[in-house]
């Protein structure tokens, strides 16, 4: 990649050759916009994305954890438990559908290996829910 000082070199020269097409593809090349995530971290609960969102979060962070199914949980412990999974995607899933500005999900599988392929605690499992809840599946 050229450094700013080759760009700016690059740039005069194409103005003093009046090549102005070129150099507004090269600047093109330099100011695309690409999205910004203000990503909420450890969201477990329905109130916790109502607050996110209140606190102009565009992105969420679901730490998640399998049990006996998918739980948003960020210790593993016997009272740290969030909602479901399920219950989770649901909820977002409506926030968008309402019109809220959510571009983004986290998903942070703290223990992927937990349960095998057809039970409810597994990847696949996960990945069902995740599909059955998306506002435009």
């Amino acid at each position: 990649m050229p450094s700013l000082s080759q760009l700016a070199r690059t740039l005069r020269a194409l103005s003093l050759l009046n090549l102005t097409a070129a150099a507004t593809f090269v600047n093109a090349r330099f100011t695309i916009q690409r999205p910004i995530y203000a990503i909420a971290h450890m969201v477990l609960r329905p109130e916790a994305v109502t607050a996110a969102l209140s606190h102009g979060a565009n992105a969420i962070e679901v730490d998640l954890i399998a049990w006996k199914e998918w739980w948003a949980d960020h210790d593993g412990g016997d009272d740290s438990a969030g909602s479901t999974a399920r219950e989770l995607f649901i909820f977002i899933a409506e926030q968008r559908k309402s019109g809220k500005d959510i571009t983004y999900i986290w998903l942070d599988i703290k223990n992927p290996d937990e349960c095998p392929k057809g039970k409810a605690c597994s990847i696949q499992a996960l990945r069902d829910s995740v599909n059955a809840t998306r506002p435009y599946a």
